[in-house]
């Protein structure tokens, strides 16, 4: 039997057509909609985006919340900051004495990424042999425990085992940084330098300790 004056081999055929053509626009459907998915997933700011957001302290513990990202280090700018604190520690070498822990504050360091933070803090620890790294503020360590105020027996404020270090960056721009840089343990037990100046040429930062910024010890 006939159906608009088609045969059974032609209305085969047209079924086969049919279903072809569904196939392709339920295949055209979903990927409009993976699609649309990622296009709001990259919206919400958890991909396609090179920034990096502050994270280095938790107030409640001071442990590092490092996260790993997938951004790029500037390998020059850490060099410059890790050549500066490491002169700092080696100028009063005895604040990092039996020291367990190295508290790190990057809290006002700048562009200085977290990824170029944890990779600052980790060739720091592995030079001075310390066991572990924390980071956070003088009040979020102090919150979390780690710093003490004991003021009988005459110890005041002091973190037994552990060293603070601050990293302060006043002035950024693509050839001049300006910066200031504290070794902390205990009220009369600190070092550092202000107004610590280093300069961009050829794609390397130069500093030199010693004739950089204003220093400063209790």
């Amino acid at each position: 039997m006939n159906v608009c004056g088609s045969s059974a081999a032609d209305i085969g055929k047209a079924g086969v057509f049919m279903g072809k053509w569904i196939f392709r626009m339920l295949a055209m459907v979903a990927i409009g909609g993976a699609v649309i998915f990622t296009a709001q997933f990259r919206g919400d700011g958890q991909s396609g985006k090179t920034g990096a957001v502050k994270s280095f302290g938790n107030g409640a513990t001071g442990e590092g919340t490092m996260r790993e990202k997938t951004e790029s280090v500037r390998e020059e700018l850490v060099d410059l900051y890790f050549s500066a604190l490491h002169d700092l520690i080696r100028s009063d070498f005895g604040l990092a004495q039996d020291v367990a822990i190295f508290g790190f504050d990057f809290s006002q360091a700048g562009s200085l990424t977290e990824k170029e933070g944890q990779v600052l803090a980790s060739r720091l620890k592995e030079k001075f042999y310390k066991s572990k790294v924390i980071f956070g503020t003088f009040e979020e360590l102090e919150k979390a425990g780690h710093i003490k105020n004991e003021r009988q027996g005459g110890m005041g404020i002091h973190w037994s085992d552990g060293l603070l270090l601050t990293l302060k960056v006043t002035t950024e721009k693509e050839d001049c940084i300006i910066f200031s840089m504290s070794a902390w343990r205990s009220g009369d037990g600190a070092v550092g330098k202000d107004d610590c100046k280093a300069e961009r040429e050829g794609g390397k930062w130069n500093y030199d300790f010693n004739n950089a910024g204003s220093s400063w010890i209790s």
